[in-house]
């Protein structure tokens, strides 16, 4: 092995020290060889990864987001225990309780979240159906004019 020389020495002394927690997200997050930082929050299992789910809050080494686990439980009746056996084996249950205690610190946010994605949704079905109508219309005005 090549002894170090004095430069390389030098430029590594210089170099900034990184924070242990990027240290430790760029080990657990590379998408397509490209390191991502990790943000930590005061929820041990909730991370955010800017890029990744839109820079909304997730389960830390999954991609399901807090939002979803709200909409099981809330608005599809799932206990975490269903969410965990059925749905979602790969989660603890301290990972869905975790998201759903930070649900609950951070209500206002997650609820524009998913208010914003239900407005987004809702479009695309209102773009979708218009569509489906005008492709009827076209269907109906060119069976008419063959048989005339």
């Amino acid at each position: 092995m090549a002894p170090k020389t004095k430069q390389a020495k030098t430029n590594y002394k210089t170099r900034k020290a990184m924070p242990r927690v990027v240290k430790e997200a760029r080990a657990e997050y590379t998408v397509a060889s490209t390191p991502r930082q990790v943000i930590l929050t005061e929820h041990p299992h909730i991370v955010r990864i800017p890029g990744v789910q839109n820079g909304d809050a997730i389960i830390r080494d999954k991609v399901v987001t807090v939002q979803h686990l709200v909409l099981m439980t809330h608005r599809f009746g799932q206990t975490p225990e269903q969410i965990a056996k059925e749905w979602n084996p790969h989660l603890s249950l301290a990972e869905i309780y975790d998201a759903l205690s930070y649900y609950y610190d951070h209500q206002q946010e997650i609820d524009n979240i998913i208010a914003e994605d239900d407005h987004i949704e809702a479009r695309a079905i209102r773009r979708f159906r218009y569509r489906e109508q005008q492709n009827r219309k076209k269907e109906k005005a060119g069976a008419n004019g063959r048989r005339n």
